[in-house]
């Protein structure tokens, strides 16, 4: 092979490497503000997941191999909202510090206001029944405080929109 044609094929050997490791690693997106995770569970309708490791821990390592390739774990944490910080810099700092976390790996559910419901320092093996059973309660938290404001409307006279989140609420009145 010419010097040339073998530099090319590297070339194209490490792009088709990126796109396999891209494609093979589902890793959350980069660190965003908290505001932005909160609006997107807010508009997916889905509880937000904070999970706080940093670069160095081992055990944060292996959660995260579970996390991102084990089929039950992946369709558990599908159920909210995800967003990994690494609570050694900027805005990972910050929200460990917010949260309190204290050690790592830790996840931590938070409501649509940024208040926390529930947390989980490490892994173990019922991680996904525990995530499952903290959707669940989010489900029926957002389900409740809906019922709650389509009755105070009613009550109040007040126009009650017909939508398929409202129409959710309606039959349990």
């Amino acid at each position: 092979m010419t010097r040339g044609l073998q530099v090319s094929a590297l070339a194209l050997a490490a792009l088709v490497g990126r796109a396999t490791a891209a494609l093979a690693d589902p890793s959350p997106p980069e660190s965003r503000p908290l505001r932005v995770v909160l609006d997107e569970s807010g508009r997916s309708q889905r509880p937000l997941l904070l999970y706080f490791s940093e670069e160095w821990c081992e055990p944060c390592r292996t959660l995260e191999q579970t996390l991102f390739r084990d089929p039950a774990l992946r369709r558990a944490v599908s159920q909210f909202v995800f967003q990994k910080y690494d609570t050694s810099v900027g805005i990972g700092w910050d929200l460990s510090n917010r949260f309190r976390v204290n050690s790592i790996p830790t996840l931590v559910i938070v409501d649509g206001n940024g208040v926390e419901q529930a947390r989980r320092t490490g892994g173990g093996p019922d991680l996904a029944s525990w995530l499952d059973q903290q959707a669940a309660t989010a489900a029926q938290d957002r389900r409740r405080i809906l019922q709650r404001v389509v009755l105070e409307r009613l009550l109040f006279g007040i126009a009650v929109p017909v939508t398929a989140t409202t129409a959710l609420a309606l039959p349990e009145l």
